[in-house]
């Protein structure tokens, strides 16, 4: 048993060289007995030396077997990994064909969407020309038998007929204001919209606005006032957008207040002049606030001023305080009414040569001339 491996296999051999000679050796007389004893104990450690080597080569072929197994499952594992790997290759390659399909798919919708803007662009310009030649013509002909009966021989209308005749004049601004509207909407999506900017004091806007919104609250027990900064600071905007701005605003505050008032605050703080118009309405719904400015959106109908708008107000309003490089906002409470602010640069801050992007929340316009959208049938808002 202390013997070593190479020791056993020289026992092994000396003990079958026994096995031959101990035969030969009893057959010569010469020795017996003993070469009988030494034959048969020379048997047995033969038999115990070969079980040991059998059970060495047992447990050898084990091992040997139990590598062969690891290998084996080893490699069926990694047959199937290369299995999954080529069906990953292919669906991936059916997946990178049905995207290249989709893609092209994409440009070709992008393309038509493109032709279809521009087609809608060009046939917006080609409506607004074609209605507002007799939309002009109808507001001027109300317009003068209203406000120049000298014309028809200082003949007054009859009460009937005034009234009638100023509805005339009413609805076609109102007409040409939803033209015009729509139409700055267009120029702003495609980015063709542009801003004149000037420094200006905004004083003769806000009375100009003041006296519009007083006529659009008519009869309604409304007080428009405003609380203007003294000095009031002079702003770098559009003017005309200021005022299209302000209109928008106001119009909103006369069509929710049944009563109460409408106040205007106009203050500077540092490089920024806040305008803030503060009504006495009904407030809007907190579940309307997201969408507020959204295209076409406009708060709930209910207790609602019969008059009706586009839902562009607002929209167009976020557009332009933007693109002269202002915020807007509000603060609303149910019952109680809302204030709508927003703040427009007081200096030139900024660079005025940047084009409009296709969104974002703050805008740069083009600072030249741009096309002639309004006039001033536009001061009637909605």
């Amino acid at each position: 048993l202390l013997l070593g491996t190479w020791q056993r296999y020289a026992f092994s051999i000396a003990a079958a060289i026994t096995i031959v000679a101990a035969p030969s050796a009893a057959v010569s007389e010469l020795f017996v007995l003993p070469h009988q004893v030494i034959a048969i104990v020379g048997i047995l450690l033969a038999l115990y030396q070969a079980e040991r080597s059998a059970n060495e080569m047992i447990d050898m072929t084990q091992w040997a077997l139990g590598v062969y197994r690891k290998e084996r499952n080893t490699h069926d594992e990694l047959f199937r990994q290369r299995e999954a790997l080529q069906r990953s290759v292919l669906r991936s390659d059916f997946l990178a064909q049905q995207l290249a399909v989709s893609n092209g798919e994409l440009e070709v919708a992008l393309e038509q969407a493109e032709e279809a803007a521009a087609k809608r662009g060009q046939f917006l310009a080609n409506m607004s020309h074609e209605l507002r030649t007799p939309l002009n013509a109808i507001i001027g002909f109300s317009e003068t038998m209203i406000k120049f009966p000298r014309m028809y021989d200082n003949t007054p209308l009859p009460g009937p007929y005034e009234r009638d005749v100023s509805q005339i004049y009413s609805s076609g601004h109102q007409l040409l204001h939803i033209i015009n509207d729509i139409l700055d909407l267009n120029r702003v999506d495609v980015g063709d919209l542009e801003i004149k900017l000037a420094s200006f004091s905004p004083e003769a806007v806000i009375q100009s606005v003041m006296a519009i919104a007083k006529g659009l609250a008519g009869s309604k027990p409304i007080k428009i006032s405003h609380n203007l900064e003294d000095p009031l600071p002079l702003v770098y905007a559009d003017e005309s957008r200021l005022r299209q701005i302000l209109l928008n605003l106001y119009s909103n505050a006369v069509k929710y207040t049944a009563s109460g008032t409408i106040v205007l605050t106009v203050e500077s703080s540092g490089n920024e002049v806040r305008f803030a118009l503060q009504d006495t309405g009904r407030g809007i719904p907190t579940e309307d606030h997201d969408k507020l400015f959204q295209h076409f959106e406009q708060a709930a109908n209910t207790q609602r001023d019969p008059r009706s708008g586009t839902g562009l107000g607002l929209a167009i309003s976020k557009e332009l305080v933007t693109l002269m490089n202002g915020e807007i906002g509000f603060e609303s409470q149910v019952g109680e009414g809302s204030t709508f602010y927003f703040t427009l640069p007081r200096d030139r801050g900024f660079d005025e040569s940047v084009s409009r992007p296709p969104q974002g929340p703050m805008i740069r316009a083009t600072n030249g001339a741009r096309p002639n959208s309004t006039d001033s049938a536009t001061e009637i808002v909605q």
